[in-house]
């Protein structure tokens, strides 16, 4: 799988639609929560969804994931805001009906298109210094089930470590399985099998809260 915010969809996109390992693409539309609806949002949505297009005529097995991590749960009003005008720009593209998105819930999931998918879910703050210690008692499906592995070929825990706090190996010079079992990466697996959390970063980490019981994700 490959998570990006999209950006450099366009220039890639022969590399990544002629790549038979990528299954899924995970492509952050809150990239955008700090800008507001207008023209650049526009140009950014029209790229992505010219490479969705593109991606289901080329790869029709690709999964693609539109995240939209930013929504609050609680709508207070109807003013246009990031989040609700790029779900509008979504549904008239696929030709789905407005009444659609506006039943959507704030974290929920809807099918746009065979193999096309939005996914809602609340804000969170990226877990790098400095912030709050958040505690040592915890569970994440990090290592247990997908690491992130970024463009240097840098080997972490998830893709919240985007800077690389938590480095379990390279494999540029190191076999995947090899880091996997590296000490560092079986004292966090072995940590949360218990719900202890090991790694500073992930003490600070927010979106763990989804992993408790009673937490929605």
């Amino acid at each position: 799988n490959l998570t990006t915010n999209g950006r450099l969809l366009t220039a890639r996109q022969t590399t990544l639609l002629n790549s038979p390992a990528l299954r899924q693409i995970d492509i952050s539309l809150h990239s955008f929560e700090s800008e507001k609806a207008g023209p650049a949002l526009t140009t950014y949505l029209a790229e992505v969804l010219a490479f969705v297009q593109q991606a289901r005529v080329v790869q029709p097995a690709l999964f693609i994931n539109l995240r939209l991590w930013n929504r609050p749960l609680l709508l207070a009003d109807a003013r246009p805001d990031p989040p609700q005008e790029i779900l509008r720009q979504l549904a008239a593209f696929f030709e789905l009906p407005p009444q659609v998105v506006d039943r959507l819930a704030p974290a929920g999931r809807l099918t746009l298109a065979p193999k096309v998918f939005v996914s809602l879910a609340p804000p969170f703050t990226w877990p790098h210094a400095p912030g709050p210690d958040l505690g040592g008692r915890g569970f994440c499906r990090g290592l247990r089930d997908h690491v992130a592995i970024l463009v240097d070929g840098t080997v972490v825990p998830c893709c919240l470590d985007a800077e690389a706090d938590i480095v379990l190996g390279n494999l540029l010079n190191q076999p995947f399985h090899e880091i996997l079992a590296s000490p560092r990466a079986s004292r966090m697996r072995q940590g949360f099998a218990r719900w202890q959390v090991v790694e500073p970063l992930c003490r600070r980490c927010s979106y763990r809260q989804r992993f408790q019981p009673g937490v929605g994700a």
